[in-house]
């Protein structure tokens, strides 16, 4: 998105300046399939010939390292050159300027509030960022700049005054309100979480569920993970396990390790979708790669009993103990079990209460009676 807006920017600009446009036009020829080796050749030569939006394009490809090395003295050097033929600085602020940084804070600061003098929306916003994160945390100013830009229609900015108003649920509410009619994701699953836990504004359970798959349709993954969890625990309404499995899957394929464990949980046990053991352990091997505890039990109890993975009691007892370790009370209970009857461990009655003594949790009560 970035890299479209930015050059279609200066496609628009290439009109008005005839003399060189040859170089540029096929630089942007070959930055739209890709070839931005030759991409920023073509640029140089246009630029050198001071052609301002090559200069300006140039720029941006220092600015990312995009086949140039990331030179952010480069990038200013060609960014000045085009700002000194009036492309002004704003047409970088909301994309490269601010995502990549400038070494010269005072510069940045510069160019955003010129930016800003002129009605630029974006430039509202980041100055907002900035006051909040780069200069000396001024929330006041922070807020006020963010204020400006919400007032000015802008959804990202409507979305950070929104944040930034959580003493007032009201202002919180109209301003989440607002960006999300825009289709912003961000506002919409604020929104949606609001509905669902009540409070300000009363619970309604259509209404996030309505917000929430908005959001999820624009693929964030807290919004696709929430949601498929409201689908699971069907708290009032009914439990839809195939949609909810459709969304963990959305979720799991974004590296969100929850959603890895749960859709695992669901091709485990067959709920709204076909049983697949195979395919279960795999999701509950991403997630365990990034430690979560309940994949683990789950995973080494599938190695235990060679469900879905040939069986392998050493992984089994390995990946329960590691979760025993984070004081999983399944853990501690399934151990104590092996350790009791001799399952893939010497049988060793003492650990085995040992374990018992660690359960904590729903099968505490179990444990003690075991």
């Amino acid at each position: 998105m970035v890299r479209t807006i930015i050059f279609a920017l200066a496609v628009l600009l290439a009109s008005v300046q005839p003399s060189i446009a040859g170089p540029f036009e096929d630089g942007l020829a070959a930055h739209e399939r890709g070839a931005y080796t030759e991409a920023a050749k073509l640029f140089r030569q246009a630029a050198e010939n001071g052609h301002a939006s090559a200069q300006f394009n140039l720029g941006t490809m220092y600015y990312r390292g995009e086949e140039l090395p990331m030179d952010h003295a480069e990038a200013r050097r060609w960014l000045k050159m085009a700002e000194a033929q009036g492309r002004r600085a704003d047409w970088l602020i909301p994309f490269s300027m601010f995502d990549y940084g400038l070494p010269n804070g005072d510069e940045a600061l510069r160019w955003h509030l010129e930016a800003a003098g002129r009605g630029h929306v974006g430039a509202m916003n980041n100055l907002g960022h900035m006051y909040y994160s780069r200069f000396g945390l001024d929330f006041a100013k922070a807020k006020e700049w963010f204020r400006k830009s919400a007032e000015h229609g802008y959804a990202e900015g409507q979305f950070n005054y929104a944040l930034h108003s959580g003493d007032n649920p009201a202002e919180l509410e109209r301003w989440l309100r607002k960006a999300a009619d825009q289709g912003h994701g961000n506002a919409q699953y604020y929104l949606a979480k609001r509905y669902r836990d009540g409070n300000e504004p009363a619970r309604d359970i259509d209404e996030a569920l309505r917000l929430m798959r908005l959001a999820a349709e624009q693929g964030l993954h807290l919004a696709q993970v929430d949601l498929a969890a409201m689908l699971v625990s069907g708290n009032g309404i009914p439990p839809d396990y195939a949609e909810a499995a459709m969304w963990y899957r959305r979720a799991a394929e974004q590296d969100s390790v929850e959603a890895q464990f749960m859709l695992g949980l669901l091709l485990d046990e067959g709920l709204g979708v076909r049983q697949d053991h195979e395919e279960a352990s795999a999701w509950y091997a991403k997630a365990v790669e990034r430690d979560h505890v309940d994949a683990q039990v789950r995973l080494g109890l599938m190695y235990a009993e060679g469900r879905g993975v040939q069986q392998d009691m050493n992984k089994a007892v390995k990946l329960l103990q590691d979760a025993a370790a984070m004081r999983h009370g399944g853990a501690n209970y399934n151990l104590a079990i092996m350790y009791a009857e001799g399952i893939g461990v010497p049988l060793d009655d003492e650990e085995a209460v040992r374990r018992l003594w660690r359960v904590r949790g729903p099968l505490q009560a179990e444990a003690q009676f075991y």
